[in-house]
C-alpha cells in the first residue's frame, strides 16, 4: 500500500524533545531519556533496561512538567536499551510554552471532551467549558471583561443605566446583566451577544499568553453557571493568532527559520475554504515541501512579521509543519512526509556499524578502507568516497541511539584519517598493531582531535557552520574530556539551527566545566530559541552568578523583558 500523501495527524501533536531523567521500573533506577512528547504520550528510550515488567510505570520529568503514570502501548529492544511508547493516565495537563493553546482546543475537539480547561498565568484563572470538544464560556470574574462593561463601552446602555442597574442588582443579590433586562436597559438578545463577545475577548486574550499552567478536568458542566455558546474552533485559533501582540511570541510559535515546511492536510481544500484571507493564501501558495520559513519570507509578497504571523497562523491550525532538512524523507519529494521519529537503521547495516567500531581500531589504512594493500590511488578514492557516503553522520540525524550515532562519528573519523594518510603527500601507511603503537594510541587521538578541532574553527570562521559540526563533532569523539570541543561543537549545531543536539553539546561543556558562564550563558539563548523563557532566564542568572560581567547573558536576560 501506498504511504499517505499527508501525514497523519494524531489529536495531539508530538514534540521532539532530547531530555535525559531517572525512570524507576520495579524499584530499580534507569536512565532514560525523552525521545518525544504530545499531551497524553511519551516516546522513551530507557538504557540497559531488560524489560519493562510491569505495564504501568510512573514517569517524572519536571523539565516539563510531566508527573504521571503511563501505559505501556510497545515497546522495541535497540542498541543500548528499549525505545517506548507510553499514553499518559490521569488528567491532561501542562504547560503553555511547551504545548500550545491552539494544539490543545484542537485535539479537545478531536476527541469530543466534555469538562473543564482551567488555564492559570500569575494571579489570573481562566476555565473553558466545553462540550463534545465545543467550547462554551462561563462569565468572567475578571472585572475588566464584565458583559456590563461590553455593553457600556459599545454603547448598548449609557452610564446613568449602568449605575441604576448596578445598584439595583446590589441590593436584590441578582446578576447586573440580569437586572439590566428586567429594567428595560437591554433585550435579552443584545445580552446574548454582550456575553458572546465577553466570552471571545477571554479566548482571544488567551492567545497572548506567552506562559502558564494548564489542566483540563473530565467534569461535568455547572449549568447554573454557563451559559452555553459554541464556537468554532478553528475561528477561535485563526483570529486569536492574527491578535498576538509579541512579535517574539508569535516567532516562537512558527517553525524555526531553517525549517522546511511542509502540507500535513490537502493545500487545495484548505485555498478552497473561507477561513483564510487573500493575504494568506499568498503565503500558502509558496509552500511546497522544499523551501523554509526564510525562503517564504524573501519570496512573500507581505512583510517579514505579516509573513510570520501567516504562517504561524498555518501552523496553528495544523494545516503545515516544520522540520529540518534531515527530518524530511529524500524520496518523498515535494510531499514534503517526515521520517517517522522512531525510524531506524536495518539490522543488517547495524550489524556492520558494530562490527566496523570494534575492528577499526586494529586495522591499518588498507583495512579501514577495506582496500588491498596494492590498490591504486583511484581505487582508494573510491574506496573513501563509498565508504564516507554510507557512514557520513549526518545522514543519520533521525536514528535516536546516541550509541550508534557515537560509532558513526568514530567510523568516520577513521575513514577520513585513513583516506589522508594514503593519499597525502608523505605516505607512510598505519600497519598498526605494535605495542608501542597501542601504547600512543590515546596521544594519537588526543593529536587528532586538535587537528579536527583547527580545521572545525576555519570552517566556522568562514560561515561554513555544516562542515564545522563534522568536524568538531568528530574532535568530540576523540577526545571527550575537553569542554571547548563539546562548546563550539554545540555552537555550530545552533548556527545551523539543531537545537536539540546543541543542548546537549552545551550542557556537556558545562558539566565538564561546571562554573564557565559562556557555555551556560549558550544553554539560555537555546531555550530562547525554543521558547522555554523561563528556562532561560535561569540559565542567564547562573551565568551572571558565575561572571557577573557576562555581556551575553546580560543581552539575554534584557531579550526576556516584555
Amino acid at each position: 500500500m501506498a504511504a499517505p500523501e499527508y501525514a497523519d495527524k494524531r489529536s495531539f501533536p508530538r514534540h521532539r524533545a532530547h531530555l535525559d531523567f531517572d525512570l524507576v521500573i520495579s524499584g530499580k533506577p534507569f536512565r532514560a531519556r525523552l525521545i518525544d512528547f504530545s499531551l497524553d504520550g511519551l516516546g522513551l528510550l530507557i538504557k540497559d533496561a531488560p524489560n519493562l515488567g510491569s505495564p504501568i510505570v510512573h514517569v517524572t520529568i519536571n523539565d516539563i512538567g510531566i508527573d504521571a503514570d503511563g501505559e505501556t502501548r510497545w515497546t522495541r529492544t535497540i542498541s543500548g536499551g528499549v525505545r517506548a511508547g507510553f499514553h499518559l493516565l490521569g488528567p491532561i495537563k501542562g504547560m503553555l510554552g511547551l504545548h500550545r493553546l491552539s494544539d490543545i482546543l484542537l485535539g479537545l475537539k478531536k476527541t469530543e471532551k466534555t469538562g473543564v480547561l482551567e488555564i492559570e498565568a500569575g494571579s489570573a484563572v481562566n476555565r473553558i467549558y466545553l462540550k463534545r470538544g465545543d467550547v462554551i464560556l462561563p462569565a468572567s470574574k475578571q472585572e475588566h471583561y464584565t458583559v456590563c462593561e461590553i455593553l457600556l463601552e459599545s454603547g448598548k446602555i449609557n452610564p446613568d443605566q449602568y449605575n441604576r442597574s448596578q445598584e439595583a442588582a446590589k441590593k436584590t443579590g441578582k446578576r447586573h446583566s440580569t437586572v439590566l433586562v428586567e429594567m428595560g436597559y437591554i433585550t435579552a438578545a443584545e445580552l446574548a451577544e454582550g456575553v458572546r463577545t465577553e466570552a471571545e475577548r477571554i479566548m482571544l486574550d488567551l492567545f497572548n499568553l506567552g506562559q502558564g499552567n494548564f489542566i483540563f478536568r473530565d467534569d461535568s458542566l455547572p449549568h447554573s453557571e454557563v451559559i452555553a455558546l459554541k464556537f468554532d474552533i478553528e475561528s477561535l485559533v485563526y483570529r486569536g493568532t492574527k491578535e498576538i501582540r509579541e512579535v517574539d511570541q508569535m516567532r516562537s510559535g512558527c517553525p524555526l527559520p531553517a525549517s522546511v515546511l511542509y502540507f500535513v492536510v490537502d493545500p487545495s481544500r484548505v485555498a478552497k475554504g473561507t477561513l483564510l484571507g487573500e493575504d494568506d493564501k499568498k503565503v500558502l501558495s509558496l509552500i511546497d515541501g522544499k523551501r523554509t520559513v526564510k525562503d517564504i519570507i524573501s519570496l512573500s509578497p507581505l512583510g517579514e512579521i505579516e509573513t510570520l504571523r501567516t504562517i504561524c497562523v498555518l501552523h496553528n491550525l495544523q494545516i503545515i509543519e516544520g522540520a529540518e532538512d534531515s527530518d524530511m524523507d529524500a524520496s518523498a519529494g515535494a510531499k514534503g512526509t517526515r521520517k517517522s521519529p522512531e525510524a531506524e537503521i536495518a539490522p543488517a547495516f547495524a550489524e556492520r556499524i558494530e562490527r566496523i567500531y570494534r575492528e577499526v581500531k586494529s586495522l591499518d589504512c588498507y583495512g579501514v578502507l577495506e582496500v588491498s594493500k596494492n590498490a591504486s590511488v583511484s581505487e582508494i578514492k573510491r574506496a573513501y568516497h563509498k565508504m564516507a557516503k554510507e557512514f557520513h553522520p549526518d545522514r543519520y540525524l533521525h536514528i535516536e541511539s546516541d550509541s550508534i550515532k557515537e560509532k558513526l562519528h568514530a567510523i568516520f573519523s577513521y575513514i577520513s584519517e585513513a583516506y589522508r594518510e594514503l593519499t597525502g603527500p608523505t605516505t607512510v601507511p598505519r600497519n598498526s598493531s605494535s605495542p608501542d603503537e597501542e601504547v600512543s594510541r590515546g596521544e594519537y587521538n588526543k593529536n587528532l582531535a586538535i587537528t579536527r578541532f583547527k580545521e572545525g574553527m576555519r570552517f566556522y570562521s568562514s560561515g561554513q557552520y555544516e562542515q564545522a559540526a563534522t568536524l568538531f563533532g568528530q574532535a568530540v569523539y576523540l577526545n571527550d574530556s575537553d569542554p571547548e570541543y563539546h562548546y563550539c561543537y554545540g555552537m555550530s549545531l545552533f548556527r545551523n539551527k539543531k537545537m536539540k543536539p546543541a543542548e546537549e553539546a552545551f550542557r556537556k561543556a558545562a558539566q565538564l566545566d561546571p562554573y564557565n558562564s559562556k557555555y551556560v550563558t549558550e544553554l539560555g539563548y537555546i531555550y530562547l530559541e525554543l521558547g522555554f523563557r523561563a528556562r532561560a532566564k535561569s540559565a542567564f542568572e547562573k551565568a551572571l552568578k558565575y561572571n557577573s560581567s557576562d555581556e551575553r547573558a546580560m543581552e539575554g536576560m534584557r531579550r526576556l523583558v516584555p
